[in-house]
């Protein structure tokens, strides 16, 4: 009797691992209705590309945000307001920062205002701000995307990202991914 308990066990979970093993490769090749049909990539010389790719090692991420209810601060017309404190990181080897974010602002004061936001490493700003959204007068909330990465040598670093605008705007919240990579 314990002989065929036994049997019967190992059969059912043998036929769960059967039956996990096949959906699974099916999940693989995808159902026909499912497939997407997308144009082939256009042929890219070597010679047009900038730089080989290189593979990279992610070995630390972090990220810091703030999201305020109808009450965030206000930042005055062009000025570099600090979204987050500087954060410090070490990299023993060369490594690439990669900055991945999004700031969310309203209450535009004035038409063509235009949101910018930046990243300083080490105290020096990457690319002086770059524009990402126009702010509208109508108090409709404006999503201002941005990302950067960047070479660093060995040694301490600091990361602070940074926002702004043309007029004043009032800060609805923000989300910054940093990611540290070794290549």
């Amino acid at each position: 009797m314990k002989r065929l308990l036994r049997i019967g066990i190992v059969s059912l979970a043998a036929a769960g691992v059967l039956f996990a093993a096949f959906h699974f490769t099916r999940a693989q090749g995808q159902a026909p209705w499912k497939t997407k049909k997308f144009s082939p990539a256009p042929k890219v010389s070597q010679s047009d590309l900038s730089s080989k790719p290189v593979q990279h090692n992610l070995v630390k991420t972090f990220f810091t945000q703030a999201y305020y209810d109808g009450g965030g601060p206000s930042i005055p017309a062009e000025t570099d307001f600090g979204l987050d404190s500087p954060n410090t990181f070490y990299c023993w080897l060369p490594c690439t920062l990669e900055v991945d974010a999004k700031v969310e602002v309203w209450n535009g004061k004035a038409a063509d205002n235009w949101l910018w936001v930046g990243v300083l490493v080490d105290g020096e700003d990457l690319g002086e701000g770059v524009p990402v959204a126009e702010v509208p007068e109508d108090g409709s909330i404006v999503v201002g995307p941005f990302d950067w990465n960047v070479s660093l040598q060995p040694g301490t670093h600091t990361v602070q990202s940074f926002v702004g605008a043309d007029a004043e705007v009032s800060l609805v919240g923000w989300h910054n991914n940093y990611r540290i990579y070794f290549p």
